[in-house]
């Protein structure tokens, strides 16, 4: 009759022992599966750092590009300036060449 209060009682042991056991695994696998979310959290944090390093250069570099342009086509503003202004000096010059050879025939005459 002990026996058999026993064997209730070990049973509720042997459930016991395999309910700590199946806790104990499932801790470890959590354990494991916080460690590699960490490990790829820490992987994509390095990434977007690198990322965002990559961007701000990209938009310097597209900032410096654009001053280039900007200053390049000042430049060719100023050299079309200096033409255009060439031209009417050419030209004014040329009415007063043409000017002083109509009072040349004028004398010549």
């Amino acid at each position: 009759s002990t026996l058999r209060l026993r064997e209730p009682e070990l049973a509720v042991d042997e459930r016991n022992n395999c309910l700590e056991l199946q806790l104990e695994e499932h801790r470890k696998q959590e354990q494991a599966i916080r460690r590699e979310l960490t490990a790829q959290i820490e992987d994509l944090t390095a990434r977007l750092a690198i990322a965002q390093e990559k961007e701000k250069e990209l938009k310097q570099e597209v900032k410096e590009k654009e001053e280039m342009r900007f200053k390049d086509s000042q430049l060719a503003n100023e050299e079309l300036e200096k033409r255009l202004a060439a031209q009417k000096i050419a030209s004014l010059s040329g009415v007063q060449q043409l000017s002083l050879n109509e009072q040349e025939q004028a004398i010549r005459r």
